[in-house]
């Protein structure tokens, strides 16, 4: 619904009536079954070629609300290829006037069958490139993402579970099979990422509506960028540095400096700030189950600025800057990566996901056990840097710690409070190749019975992996204010005491300002900690996420009975004294056990 909705109300805005210069382009009330025309595209280089097209006929409302115009291509290596992924935005001419862009088809087709989205629902979006004001934007909160463990590693489900960490809007999907009206795939180009890590990523990047790639890499300096014209390539940057990621398409419509293309949607992400590219085509690879067009980019040549059901829209001129995102592998040898990724709270999170994991690999390998240590630094504009360390170890390490930083950059961008912009990302990664992972086996107190003001000894049993059992001791103040009765002494790896506490204390998940939000983030205990948590039988109150303990029965009546609602909600339970044991293992289980507090015990 959170989808759906909004794609509804733009795509009503883009079917509103728009005037059209009769001698520049044609409407589809003129489109008559056997019109013939033509139709400019870049089949090699940046020359654009030009393909013949024959109006089949005029879909009303084949999208919800908008037209599709149906024909049929030839020319050039049409007959051999089909329609072609990268076409997508080629603008078609009947009787000499603009129809609109080439923009669907049908997988797997034996003719070149091509959708056109009307040029008048296009110029809709082109006049939103005046408006530059994103505040409409969809904003969630990714706090409570959190990547299972699940899965198997590797498998594309486990790999889905953690790129759901980013509020990912999905856009058009590519199909594995199936005859259905569909957008022609955006071909996104990848290099650097490393075949292994490129076949695990690929099934997500078709979710999200690509069609990915290997083995871009950006154009040789001998090309020179062409002028951004309708038939011309046109493209979007993603990430360059030591990898390139790039997606492409083709211009439809320039009026002066502002122009359209695709003819549909990339992720339907509304107003975004994407540097746009120039591109060169090296040559159609024609393919039974999609042809597609290889090629690179040359430069950056302006700013993509609207993603929106009937076009994406541009203005040609200056790029906006990247993120800038730096890791450094410590492992047999230090090797440094540098990368630089879109600013967009979709891509943004999923680009840092790929680098961390990739860099890791690059440096080391892909499989097999890990023990990685990590510190990010990540700056915010205008804001405080947050900073996540962490230790991560068995097969999942590299994907594990990819994604606790590709969280924070989620919940970050993605927060509903204020709008973040990111400056940079620092990270530093200490790889060594064998497991640090050990289970929480027993736990043994002091004492079962204990008096208010006095101290419990508290010994936590942790076997390491093929390691032998290690003891690790804590003592608890009793406060001396505890009543008599029962206690809970709670020992929890990092995981399960966020979750037990989240449960005990809804009110601590739910921040209402960013100082709060920010507080949860750095509140999030490591996965070498163990939480030892002394929880009273009592119920206790939190105000937003702030949690008051130890409040005499009387205020506590007087809140149940209030008639407001909202701010305040009560815990099952008061955490009387909480300490963290560090470890040098990833610590994973829980254990409970009772104290009894009475005031004549020895």
């Amino acid at each position: 619904m959170l989808i759906v909705l909004p794609i509804a109300l733009v795509a009503g805005l883009l079917h509103a009536s728009t005037p059209l210069e009769a001698e520049e382009f044609i409407s589809v009330d003129e489109v008559r079954r056997g019109m013939e025309g033509y139709g400019l595209t870049v089949f090699e280089g940046t020359r654009i070629d030009t393909f013949r097209f024959e109006a089949l006929g005029v879909a009303r409302g084949s999208r919800p609300q908008q037209d599709v115009v149906w024909g049929l291509m030839s020319g050039g290596p049409l007959a051999e290829s089909g329609a072609v992924a990268g076409m997508s935005g080629s603008p078609v001419y009947l009787d000499g006037r603009l129809l609109g862009a080439m923009a669907y088809g049908f997988f797997a087709a034996k003719k070149p069958y091509a959708g056109i989205t009307p040029i008048g629902q296009m110029l809709q979006v082109l006049e939103r490139t005046d408006d530059v004001d994103a505040s409409d934007r969809r904003r969630g909160n990714a706090l409570e993402a959190v990547p299972s463990t699940t899965g198997s590693v590797g498998s594309p489900a486990w790999v889905r579970e953690v790129l759901a960490l980013a509020p990912t809007p999905r856009g058009v999907s590519v199909p594995a099979a199936g005859i259905q009206l569909e957008p022609l795939a955006t071909p996104l180009m990848v290099s650097g990422m490393g075949s292994e890590l490129f076949a695990l990523m690929s099934p997500v990047l078709r979710e999200m509506g690509y069609l990915p790639l290997e083995a871009g890499g950006t154009s040789t300096g001998s090309v020179e960028s062409p002028p951004l014209e309708p038939g011309a390539m046109v493209g979007m940057q993603i990430v360059r540095g030591d990898w390139n990621i790039h997606s492409y398409g083709t211009v439809t419509h320039r009026d002066r400096d502002r122009l359209v293309a695709f003819g549909h949607p990339m992720l339907w992400s509304g107003q975004i700030e994407w540097p746009m590219i120039s591109v060169d085509v090296h040559f159609v690879v024609a393919s039974l189950l999609r042809s597609f067009k290889f090629g690179s980019a040359i430069e950056t040549v302006g700013t993509v600025t609207e993603d929106r059901a009937s076009a994406i829209a541009g203005i040609v001129g200056p790029s906006p800057p990247m993120l800038a995102v730096a890791i450094e592998v410590d492992g047999h040898e230090t090797q440094a990566f540098r990368y630089e990724v879109v600013h967009d709270k979709v891509w943004t999170p999923i680009a840092t996901l790929f680098t961390v994991i990739g860099s890791i690999t690059s440096a080391g390998k892909s499989s097999g056990e890990h023990a990685i240590r990590m510190r990010a630094n990540i700056d915010v504009v205008a804001g405080p840097r947050v900073i996540e360390e962490n230790l991560f170890s068995g097969a999942s390490a590299p994907f594990q710690a990819a994604a606790a930083v590709a969280r924070i950059v989620a919940v970050l961008l993605d927060n509903r409070f204020e709008r973040q912009r990111l400056d940079q990302i620092d990270i530093r990664l200490s790889v060594e190749e064998y497991n640090r992972e050990a289970v929480i086996e027993g736990v043994r107190v002091s004492r079962a019975e204990v008096r208010p003001g006095t101290e419990l000894d508290v010994a936590v049993l942790v076997r390491p992996v093929l390691g032998d059992l290690k003891r690790h001791t804590i003592t608890l103040t009793i406060p001396e204010s505890t009543p008599e009765g029962l206690l809970d002494l709670r020992i929890a790896d990092s995981r399960a005491a966020l979750m037990l506490r989240h449960k005990r204390a809804p009110g601590t998940a739910r921040p209402r300002t960013m100082e709060e939000l920010l507080e949860l983030l750095e509140m999030t205990p490591s996965n070498n900690e163990i939480t030892v948590d002394l929880l009273l039988r009592k119920p206790g109150v939190t105000i937003g996420a702030a949690e008051l303990a130890s409040l005499p029965g009387s205020m506590l009546s007087v809140m149940r009975s209030s008639r407001h609602s909202g701010e305040t909600l009560f815990t099952q339970g008061t955490v009387l004294t909480t300490q963290t044991l560090v470890t040098d293992y990833v610590v994973s289980g829980q254990r409970q056990l009772p104290i009894i507090v009475d005031r004549r015990a020895r």
